[in-house]
């Protein structure tokens, strides 16, 4: 009702009303997150273990078929021992270990030995042991989900009386109180508590970048985007939507496919993704959408302020205060830092994917896994694009293609310790060259997913930080590289996006800007008179000293 008012008074005022949808991940939040909740319950045998991106099949025989939560200062096996779990029953009847850092369900059947000391609870007992095990699939999983289901509702319903409650708490206090009773208990679960830093290396689901508290979502698949776009559909029914933002477009598996369901459900709306173009690249053909939320044009806007005479003695002062100026060398030296920590766990995703894919060709079997490694190391730290849309039964793009093949050409030429052949099975994957088998259309999928994360973390949050020349460059869909451009290609650039693009959305300044258009605009005059500059620094060195930084 609240948002029916909101739409009328601003259409009264000749506004409309334009949606920022997240369509790519949600908060691993188990309190407010209802489908997590459940999937915490139930691992693989949840009713809603689809909707979210999980790894059930790690190669690791500790955490194969469990979910990895890494959200503890310690490790668990110590802050088992340092009694740092409690038990309680939440208003809803719910049953639940209690951790400073984390609130978690547990599964039924993990409970049998407490329930049988709750005389209100006893009788249950024998059809919670009758259950299928959480590691079910096919119909043992669907008989799971129903019957765990009804006798959850029974042992919930039980608990909120107050003289059960107690004499559960009371039963379940001796094995919170005993560290080996606990550990059993958490081991007897569907998820793995850990430290957090376990999530580094470790984790099993696709996160926002390296937010381990943001879970991806397959809304590739359709029955998913149904059910995480119910409200919007409603909306829609409702006449209170005018358009839509579309966040972090290049963290979907398959954004055409994504784009022409939502152009189904939302009709003629204006729609715009937030999409980051490198260089010349623009928005794929086919895309329904009016174009992107316009980062390109702030960029276009910031350059105007510049002039190209001021790079070198900027770039003078920069390395008199010991930092490297090459943009490149910064951006690759980032990427492969970021690769090898905050992206670890989905680097090593994608090197089981690759593992594998070599074990089935006769050339490769004897490649190690630490060679596939440093491959795909190389090759993503050099791409200059956030990602490719090779998808299987669609025709390539020549832009796509060319992106492939030149970062792939630039590895061989300048690493040639790797193996051709592996290099080569990587350019036809990515290029859709390959069969496309279960695992090949995986390993392109994640490879799709994580270059955009190895772009965005290693540049714009790592080597952009370290660029300091003029820092009004390091700015999200900008390249340091580029600098200032004239009135004329300012107006050529801008007369290409009316043609193409002209109902796309215009931005200076978004929620991602490092800084706002206006402190861009002050930091990208300096550039005019950068000899000045200069010398006003050095003489603020020479008089106070550099200082540590």
């Amino acid at each position: 009702a609240a948002l029916a008012r909101v739409a009328t008074a601003a259409r009264a005022r000749g506004l409309g009303l334009v949606l920022v949808m997240v369509p790519n991940h949600l908060a691993a939040y188990p309190v407010g997150n209802a489908w997590w909740r459940d999937l915490l319950r139930n691992g693989p045998a949840s009713r809603w273990a689809d909707v979210f991106d999980v790894d059930w099949d790690a190669p690791e025989a500790r955490l194969a078929g469990r979910l990895l939560l890494p959200v503890l200062g310690d490790h668990a096996g110590r802050e088992v021992e340092a009694g740092a779990f409690a038990a309680r029953i939440c208003d809803d009847g719910e049953p639940v270990l209690v951790h400073p850092a984390v609130e978690v369900p547990l599964e039924l059947g993990s409970l049998t030995s407490v329930l049988a000391r709750v005389p209100a609870l006893a009788a249950l007992v024998g059809e919670i042991r009758a259950l299928p095990p959480w590691s079910s699939d096919g119909a043992a999983r669907e008989v799971r989900i129903e019957a765990e289901s009804q006798l959850r509702a029974h042992v919930h319903g039980a608990l909120t009386d107050p003289d059960v409650g107690r004499a559960f708490l009371e039963a379940v206090s001796t094995v919170t109180a005993d560290p080996a009773a606990l550990d059993s208990l958490l081991e007897a679960q569907p998820y793995r508590l850990a430290r957090w830093r376990a999530g580094l290396e470790d984790l099993g689901y696709r996160r926002f970048f390296d937010v381990t508290s943001l879970v991806a979502l397959r809304t590739d698949r359709r029955e998913v985007f149904d059910l995480t776009h119910a409200a919007l559909r409603r909306w829609v029914e409702q006449d209170l939507v005018d358009g839509l933002r579309i966040d972090h477009v290049d963290g979907l598996a398959d954004p055409a496919t994504y784009l022409r369901w939502l152009r189904e459900l939302v009709g003629d709306r204006w729609i715009v993704v937030e999409k980051i173009l490198e260089g010349t690249e623009d928005l794929p053909d086919g895309w329904p959408v009016a174009g992107t939320t316009g980062y390109e044009v702030g960029d276009l806007v910031d350059r105007l302020d510049l002039a190209d005479a001021g790079r070198a003695p900027l770039e003078r002062l920069a390395e008199d205060a010991g930092r490297d100026t090459d943009v490149d060398d910064v951006e690759d030296q980032a990427m492969a830092e970021v690769l090898d920590s905050l992206l670890s766990a989905d680097l090593n995703r994608l090197v089981d994917l690759a593992v594998s894919l070599c074990e089935s060709r006769r050339r490769l079997r004897d490649v190690t896994r630490r060679e596939v490694r440093e491959a795909l190391v190389a090759v993503l730290r050099r791409f200059r694009r956030y990602r490719t849309y090779v998808e299987a039964g669609r025709p390539p793009s020549a832009e796509d293609l060319a992106a492939v093949q030149d970062v792939v050409d630039a590895v061989l030429a300048e690493e040639s310790h790797h193996d051709r052949d592996l290099l080569e099975l990587v350019r036809r994957l990515l290029r859709g060259e390959e069969a496309a088998g279960r695992v090949e259309l995986e390993f392109t999928m994640r490879y799709k997913q994580i270059s955009g994360h190895t772009r965005a973390k290693g540049c714009e949050d790592t080597a952009w930080y370290r660029l300091v020349t003029l820092i009004s460059r390091c700015e999200v869909g900008a390249d340091p590289d580029e600098w200032g451009i004239g009135l004329e290609e300012f107006h050529a650039a801008m007369s290409r996006r009316q043609h193409r693009w002209p109902t796309a959305m215009t931005a200076i300044t978004t929620h991602d800007s490092k800084r706002s258009a206006d402190v861009r605009a002050r930091l990208g005059v300096a550039s005019q008179w950068a000899s000045d500059v200069v010398e006003l620094v050095e003489a603020w060195w020479g008089r106070e000293g550099r200082g540590a930084d």
